[in-house]
């Protein structure tokens, strides 16, 4: 509340608003600390602060915020680049104008800008603030996805500046960039806090703007570790360690349906059961999304060891060796990729087939299953009707589902989530991989 004396002198009755609200995308919202404008006529204003921060600030010094950081889900950044060219383009501001404070390697030969303060005129401003510099692809602390393919800042070394003469007249630069069939590291200045200074008035407009510039967002990559299982003649089986990218998944029903979200949830809960058995099918037309899926799945199992049977080596599971290697890891998740060769029924493959199947079964609910409490989840393009009887029994089977082609409408959903051109093209079901292809 402020309080206008005749003579234009003031008195601000400062009063801290502690309310909090979310969002969309997870910014978090504060309602901050008052300040105080004076117009041109000496009157003082109240000027409201906005707050909006990137979830989970992805500079964190401390090795314990960065593991706080790690549990949240989708946390996210945002371009300040792409930022400053729409308020440039938008509300036609000059960039000279700006006050930032920024840094020069000389080595890298890049400019990392850390707090940018901006006038936007009609009493409102900006104060973006928590720079850095991340890189998609990067092999340090900190790395990003860019699924809305914002234009970097750099390339493999090279910039990207934010006024370049030899673009086309008109071209905005936040509009989506792509590079190609390159896999040159990108590495982008972004920030984690934006913060807006207005008066009540314009409270409405502040908000609008503050909800365009969130979608200028990049995510942090999450990872997990498994265990793929490796073969040699002389020494037998044995594991090495890979790291696996948790697939930018924000919302199962957008990439699977509504009614995968409750299958997910099914198999989770069976997954993570202490001293579980069974077998999980997950079949459907090549690009469907299986592997997409068990990428996601495999980074939400906390508890379990993880050993990836990799295609090139489904057919070594019938070696006598395979099922003592396996006891070595009891109270394990077993996932086999392209399972087609060892799952389909006996009576029409050959022996080393059956070999395979019994040992699934034995893994699954025999003898040697209650012993390993082992979970198996295989992958398959084949028909469900073509798969041995014995691995679909009631007890044995945990999930089967199939995967397919999302119809117009979730298509339609998922490409506008993801910000794609050419909604228009979708006139048939698609799979993940054609959409993602937009």
């Amino acid at each position: 509340m402020v309080t206008v004396a005749n003579n234009g002198k003031s008195v601000l009755h400062e009063k801290r608003l502690a309310t909090r609200t979310r969002a969309a995308g997870g910014a978090s919202i504060k309602l901050a600390r008052p300040r105080a404008a004076t117009t041109p006529e000496g009157q003082t204003l109240l000027l409201t602060t906005f707050a909006m921060r990137a979830r989970a600030a992805g500079g964190a010094s401390s090795i314990r915020a960065r593991q706080r950081a790690a549990t949240t889900a989708e946390r996210h950044t945002l371009h300040l680049t792409s930022i400053l060219n729409y308020l440039i383009d938008n509300y036609k501001v000059d960039p000279n104008t700006f006050l930032s404070n920024s840094t020069f390697d000389s080595e890298k030969e890049q400019t990392s800008t850390s707090d940018v303060y901006i006038d936007l005129g009609n009493y409102v401003c900006l104060y973006i603030n928590g720079g850095y510099m991340a890189a998609t692809g990067g092999g340090g602390a900190i790395s990003l996805e860019n699924p809305l393919n914002l234009k970097a800042d750099y390339i493999g070394g090279a910039a990207e500046l934010i006024n370049d003469e030899d673009e086309e007249e008109g071209e905005s630069q936040h509009e989506p960039y792509v590079e190609g069939d390159s896999k040159a590291k990108e590495t982008f200045c972004v920030v984690t806090s934006i913060i807006a200074y207005y008066v009540p008035e314009q409270a409405a407009d502040v908000r609008s703007l503050l909800a365009a510039l969130s979608k200028f967002k990049l995510y942090f990559v999450k990872e997990t570790s498994l265990q793929m299982v490796c073969y040699n003649p002389q020494s037998g089986f044995y594991t090495t360690y890979i790291t696996i990218k948790r697939p930018l998944i924000k919302d199962l029903k957008l990439n699977y349906g509504e009614a995968f979200v409750k299958t997910h949830k099914q198999l989770l809960g069976k997954l993570t059961k202490t001293d579980s058995t069974g077998i999980t099918f997950l079949h459907g037309p090549p690009g469907t999304g299986k592997t997409f899926y068990i990428r996601y799945l495999i980074n939400e199992i906390k508890d379990k060891s993880l050993i990836y049977v990799p295609p090139d080596l489904v057919n070594e599971m019938t070696k006598p060796g395979f099922l003592p290697f396996l006891m070595q890891h009891p109270n394990s998740i077993l996932i086999i990729e392209d399972a087609e060769n060892i799952i389909l029924d006996r009576k029409d493959q050959a022996s080393s087939t059956n070999q395979a199947v019994s040992n699934l079964l034995n893994l699954s609910d025999g003898l040697l299953g209650d012993a390993m409490h082992q979970q198996i989840i295989t992958t398959f393009n084949c028909d469900i009707r073509g798969i041995d009887p014995a691995l679909l029994r009631d007890g044995r089977l945990v999930l089967e589902y199939k995967f397919d082609k999302l119809s117009v409408e979730q298509a339609k959903l998922l490409a506008k989530e993801l910000s794609f051109a050419g909604l228009e093209q979708i006139t048939t079901p698609m799979s993940l991989a054609e959409i993602y292809e937009l």
